[in-house]
Protein backbone atom coordinates (compact mmCIF):
# COMPACT_ATOMS: atom_id res chain seq x y z
CA UNK A 1 0.00 0.00 0.00
CA UNK A 2 1.01 3.67 -1.00
CA UNK A 3 1.24 6.33 1.72
CA UNK A 4 -0.88 8.63 -0.53
CA UNK A 5 -3.90 5.77 -0.10
CA UNK A 6 -4.84 6.64 3.52
CA UNK A 7 -5.47 10.13 3.04
CA UNK A 8 -9.16 9.91 3.90
CA UNK A 9 -8.08 8.22 7.65
CA UNK A 10 -5.61 10.51 8.15
CA UNK A 11 -7.92 13.67 7.83
CA UNK A 12 -10.57 11.60 9.95
CA UNK A 13 -8.17 11.38 12.61
CA UNK A 14 -6.63 14.94 13.19
CA UNK A 15 -10.27 16.65 12.22
CA UNK A 16 -10.91 18.96 15.22
CA UNK A 17 -8.00 18.26 16.85
CA UNK A 18 -3.89 20.03 17.42
CA UNK A 19 -2.43 16.37 16.11
CA UNK A 20 -0.06 16.38 13.12
CA UNK A 21 -0.21 13.04 11.55
CA UNK A 22 2.41 11.87 8.53
CA UNK A 23 1.78 9.07 6.73
CA UNK A 24 4.98 7.98 5.13
CA UNK A 25 6.48 4.55 3.00
CA UNK A 26 9.77 3.58 4.78
CA UNK A 27 10.19 1.05 2.11
CA UNK A 28 8.81 2.56 -1.61
CA UNK A 29 8.94 0.22 -4.47
CA UNK A 30 8.65 -2.73 -2.45
CA UNK A 31 5.75 -4.46 -1.04
CA UNK A 32 7.50 -5.32 1.92
CA UNK A 33 6.79 -3.76 4.49
CA UNK A 34 8.44 -5.70 7.80
CA UNK A 35 12.04 -3.99 8.37
CA UNK A 36 11.99 -2.12 11.77
CA UNK A 37 15.47 -0.17 10.93
CA UNK A 38 13.93 1.34 8.00
CA UNK A 39 10.72 2.55 10.04
CA UNK A 40 12.82 4.24 12.49
CA UNK A 41 14.64 6.00 10.43
CA UNK A 42 11.68 7.00 8.09
CA UNK A 43 10.07 8.61 11.52
CA UNK A 44 13.37 9.99 12.90
CA UNK A 45 13.45 11.70 9.61
CA UNK A 46 9.97 13.52 9.24
CA UNK A 47 10.50 14.60 13.17
CA UNK A 48 13.88 15.62 12.13
CA UNK A 49 11.94 17.91 9.29
CA UNK A 50 9.18 19.56 11.51
CA UNK A 51 11.75 20.73 13.86
CA UNK A 52 13.47 22.19 11.03
CA UNK A 53 10.44 24.00 10.09
CA UNK A 54 9.37 27.06 12.35
CA UNK A 55 6.27 27.25 10.83
CA UNK A 56 5.04 23.48 12.33
CA UNK A 57 4.38 25.30 15.09
CA UNK A 58 4.85 21.74 17.38
CA UNK A 59 4.60 21.79 21.20
CA UNK A 60 8.20 20.56 22.81
CA UNK A 61 6.32 18.28 25.07
CA UNK A 62 4.65 16.56 22.14
CA UNK A 63 3.93 13.02 22.15
CA UNK A 64 5.25 11.17 19.69
CA UNK A 65 2.96 7.91 18.45
CA UNK A 66 3.72 5.76 15.51
CA UNK A 67 1.83 2.86 14.12
CA UNK A 68 0.40 1.27 11.18
CA UNK A 69 -1.60 -0.82 8.80
CA UNK A 70 -0.96 -4.82 8.39
CA UNK A 71 3.00 -5.15 7.71
CA UNK A 72 3.65 -1.70 8.49
CA UNK A 73 2.05 -1.76 12.08
CA UNK A 74 4.62 -4.94 12.49
CA UNK A 75 7.29 -3.13 11.34
CA UNK A 76 5.85 -0.47 14.18
CA UNK A 77 5.80 -2.60 16.69
CA UNK A 78 8.53 -4.11 16.15
CA UNK A 79 10.44 -0.22 16.03
CA UNK A 80 8.78 0.60 19.54
CA UNK A 81 9.84 -3.11 21.27
CA UNK A 82 13.34 -1.99 20.46
CA UNK A 83 13.71 1.31 21.36
CA UNK A 84 10.45 2.15 23.56
CA UNK A 85 12.18 5.86 24.98
CA UNK A 86 11.91 6.97 21.09
CA UNK A 87 8.14 7.31 21.69
CA UNK A 88 4.90 7.52 23.65
CA UNK A 89 2.35 5.36 22.28
CA UNK A 90 1.92 2.47 19.49
CA UNK A 91 -0.97 2.26 17.23
CA UNK A 92 -1.69 -1.34 15.05
CA UNK A 93 -4.39 -0.97 12.58
CA UNK A 94 -4.93 -5.14 11.66
CA UNK A 95 -0.91 -5.55 12.40
CA UNK A 96 0.32 -8.26 10.33
CA UNK A 97 3.34 -10.51 11.47
CA UNK A 98 5.33 -12.42 8.92
CA UNK A 99 4.05 -16.20 9.25
CA UNK A 100 5.30 -18.26 12.22
CA UNK A 101 6.67 -15.36 13.83
CA UNK A 102 5.14 -12.88 16.34
CA UNK A 103 5.25 -10.09 18.30
CA UNK A 104 8.11 -8.37 20.76
CA UNK A 105 6.41 -6.79 23.73
CA UNK A 106 5.65 -4.18 23.76
CA UNK A 107 5.90 -1.14 26.48
CA UNK A 108 3.90 1.66 25.74
CA UNK A 109 0.49 2.66 25.52
CA UNK A 110 -1.48 0.46 23.24
CA UNK A 111 -4.61 0.97 20.31
CA UNK A 112 -5.01 -2.12 18.32
CA UNK A 113 -8.01 -1.69 15.42
CA UNK A 114 -9.21 -5.72 14.14
CA UNK A 115 -11.88 -7.61 13.40
CA UNK A 116 -13.29 -10.71 14.03
CA UNK A 117 -13.36 -12.47 10.67
CA UNK A 118 -9.90 -13.77 8.92
CA UNK A 119 -9.90 -11.48 5.63
CA UNK A 120 -7.14 -10.94 3.29
CA UNK A 121 -5.16 -14.06 5.08
CA UNK A 122 -4.62 -12.24 8.29
CA UNK A 123 -5.99 -14.16 11.16
CA UNK A 124 -7.39 -11.94 13.93
CA UNK A 125 -5.54 -14.37 16.60
CA UNK A 126 -1.62 -13.69 15.65
CA UNK A 127 -3.01 -10.09 14.30
CA UNK A 128 -4.56 -7.59 16.19
CA UNK A 129 -5.19 -9.94 19.26
CA UNK A 130 -1.37 -10.48 19.14
CA UNK A 131 0.20 -7.20 19.31
CA UNK A 132 -3.02 -6.79 21.85
CA UNK A 133 -1.45 -9.76 23.70
CA UNK A 134 1.84 -8.15 23.27
CA UNK A 135 1.31 -4.78 25.13
CA UNK A 136 1.05 -6.69 28.47
CA UNK A 137 -1.63 -5.77 30.82
CA UNK A 138 -1.17 -1.74 30.75
CA UNK A 139 -2.61 1.11 28.80
CA UNK A 140 -3.70 -1.01 26.37
CA UNK A 141 -7.15 -1.01 23.85
CA UNK A 142 -7.94 -3.34 21.22
CA UNK A 143 -11.21 -2.45 19.26
CA UNK A 144 -12.63 -5.75 17.34
CA UNK A 145 -14.75 -5.22 14.95
CA UNK A 146 -17.43 -7.83 13.77
CA UNK A 147 -17.34 -8.10 10.48
CA UNK A 148 -18.99 -11.13 10.27
CA UNK A 149 -22.28 -11.22 11.29
CA UNK A 150 -23.99 -8.48 8.96
CA UNK A 151 -25.22 -6.40 11.94
CA UNK A 152 -26.33 -3.11 11.56
CA UNK A 153 -24.91 -3.28 7.66
CA UNK A 154 -26.53 -4.63 4.57
CA UNK A 155 -25.79 -8.14 3.87
CA UNK A 156 -23.49 -7.12 0.62
CA UNK A 157 -20.98 -5.20 3.07
CA UNK A 158 -19.35 -7.75 5.04
CA UNK A 159 -17.18 -8.88 2.44
CA UNK A 160 -16.24 -4.87 2.11
CA UNK A 161 -15.33 -4.21 5.62
CA UNK A 162 -11.85 -5.80 6.05
CA UNK A 163 -8.34 -6.22 6.76
CA UNK A 164 -7.85 -2.75 4.08
CA UNK A 165 -10.85 -0.67 4.86
CA UNK A 166 -8.36 1.81 6.45
CA UNK A 167 -7.12 2.87 2.86
CA UNK A 168 -9.26 4.90 0.60
CA UNK A 169 -10.03 2.29 -1.98
CA UNK A 170 -9.21 -0.76 -0.06
CA UNK A 171 -6.30 -3.08 -1.64
CA UNK A 172 -7.14 -3.32 -5.10
CA UNK A 173 -6.24 -7.16 -4.84
CA UNK A 174 -7.79 -9.46 -2.31
CA UNK A 175 -9.77 -6.90 -0.37
CA UNK A 176 -12.96 -4.96 -2.00
CA UNK A 177 -14.33 -1.49 -1.11
CA UNK A 178 -13.18 1.24 1.04
CA UNK A 179 -14.05 4.15 -1.42
CA UNK A 180 -17.85 3.03 -0.66
CA UNK A 181 -20.21 4.17 2.46
CA UNK A 182 -19.09 1.18 4.62
CA UNK A 183 -15.44 2.25 4.38
CA UNK A 184 -16.25 5.78 4.48
CA UNK A 185 -18.03 5.10 8.21
CA UNK A 186 -15.92 2.35 9.54
CA UNK A 187 -12.72 4.73 9.05
CA UNK A 188 -14.32 7.06 11.18
CA UNK A 189 -15.25 4.93 14.10
CA UNK A 190 -11.73 4.29 13.55
CA UNK A 191 -10.77 7.87 13.81
CA UNK A 192 -13.50 8.50 16.65
CA UNK A 193 -11.86 6.01 19.26
CA UNK A 194 -8.28 6.56 18.44
CA UNK A 195 -9.00 10.17 19.21
CA UNK A 196 -10.26 8.81 22.69
CA UNK A 197 -7.19 6.88 22.94
CA UNK A 198 -4.82 10.42 22.28
CA UNK A 199 -6.02 12.04 25.01
CA UNK A 200 -5.25 9.13 27.17
CA UNK A 201 -1.46 9.69 27.02
CA UNK A 202 0.31 10.87 29.85
CA UNK A 203 -2.40 9.41 32.25
CA UNK A 204 -4.81 6.15 32.68
CA UNK A 205 -7.02 4.57 30.27
CA UNK A 206 -10.31 5.07 29.61
CA UNK A 207 -12.90 3.09 30.24
CA UNK A 208 -14.23 0.41 27.98
CA UNK A 209 -17.77 2.02 27.71
CA UNK A 210 -16.54 5.09 26.40
CA UNK A 211 -14.27 3.33 23.43
CA UNK A 212 -16.95 1.50 22.84
CA UNK A 213 -19.75 4.14 22.30
CA UNK A 214 -16.87 5.89 19.54
CA UNK A 215 -16.30 2.99 17.62
CA UNK A 216 -19.75 1.94 17.50
CA UNK A 217 -21.61 4.55 17.39
CA UNK A 218 -22.41 4.28 13.36
CA UNK A 219 -23.98 0.79 13.58
CA UNK A 220 -21.54 -1.30 13.58
CA UNK A 221 -20.93 -3.93 16.32
CA UNK A 222 -17.55 -4.24 17.85
CA UNK A 223 -16.31 -5.37 20.92
CA UNK A 224 -13.37 -3.47 23.16
CA UNK A 225 -11.22 -4.62 25.23
CA UNK A 226 -8.61 -2.59 27.49
CA UNK A 227 -6.10 -3.11 30.08
CA UNK A 228 -6.29 -6.28 32.41
CA UNK A 229 -8.80 -7.59 30.32
CA UNK A 230 -8.16 -10.50 28.20
CA UNK A 231 -9.84 -11.93 24.71
CA UNK A 232 -11.95 -15.39 24.70
CA UNK A 233 -10.55 -17.72 22.38
CA UNK A 234 -14.33 -18.57 21.65
CA UNK A 235 -16.36 -16.32 18.99
CA UNK A 236 -13.67 -16.30 15.92
CA UNK A 237 -15.24 -16.65 12.45
CA UNK A 238 -12.83 -17.97 10.04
Amino acid sequence: MRADQYGDLARKIVEGTRTFLAVVDFNPFSVVKYDPKKFAAAVQSVLADVDADAAALVSPDRRVVVGGHSAGGHAAAAACAADPGSYDGFVGLDPCPLPGSGFEPIPLPTFVWGFRKKTCGVDPAAASEGAYAAAGHGHRTLVVLDNGSGGGRAADEDSRVNHCVFADGGCGVACPGGADAAGDRVRRCIADALRVFLKTLGGTNSRQEIYRNAAGNRGDPVEVYVDEEEVPIVGRVK
